[in-house]
């Protein structure tokens, strides 16, 4: 008798669980429908088109954070350089200001060369050479690389690690002279040259 009674003990739990999980299922399933239905009404209301308007009741007025004579103006530096007898030139826009703001905060080492309605140029001339300039030279068994600066100075520009047991008869004389080059593409491409 104790055998069927726990067996029917056994029989009620499987059945509360059972229904427990039953309505657990359709408290979910009910949550997940009303969680859509509220989603696609706020896309619905997001679509909605508003209808035109037949009359304008106020005026809108349109500030501008500009002055009226606040311009786009295009400004250009020169740096001229005496002894190789380049120029670097940068170029700029200055938004909204106007060309007395601009001239107010150059450099004093920059002259005014032009001015024009919508750009100014500005110049200054540099004792020395350009940066564009170098000297490629053997020494201590590896290749150097000198930034010339003018005639007298010249500074380290880059120690390239590349031993002189790598360098090809012919180059060795020249690099040991010194081979001067003007451009960055010039270094470059003797760079790749000596590396082969």
């Amino acid at each position: 008798m104790q055998n069927i009674y726990l067996k029917g003990d056994y029989m009620n739990k499987i059945i509360y669980r059972i229904v427990i999980m039953c309505f657990a299922v359709v408290l979910l399933v009910t949550g997940a429908y009303i969680g859509l239905r509220i989603s696609d009404n706020a896309v619905a209301k997001e679509n909605v088109l508003p209808e035109p308007i037949d009359t304008v009741d106020e005026t809108t007025t349109v500030v501008s954070i500009y002055k009226s004579e606040d311009k786009d103006i295009e400004v250009t530096y020169e740096d001229y350089y005496i002894n190789c007898k380049e120029t670097i030139t940068n170029k700029n826009i200055e938004f909204g200001t106007t060309k007395e703001k601009i001239k107010e905060k150059v450099d004093k080492e920059y002259k005014l060369v032009e001015e024009t309605e919508n750009s100014i140029i500005f110049r200054k001339e540099i004792d020395s050479n350009c940066p564009n300039h170098f000297k490629l030279l053997l020494e201590k068994g590896y290749v150097i690389i000198y930034q010339i600066v003018d005639d007298e100075i010249s500074t380290i520009y880059k120690n390239t690690e590349i031993p002189e047991s790598n360098i090809r008869e012919e180059l060795i004389s020249e690099l040991k002279k010194g081979i001067m080059v003007n451009t960055l593409e010039d270094l470059n491409s003797y760079i790749e040259d000596i590396e082969s």
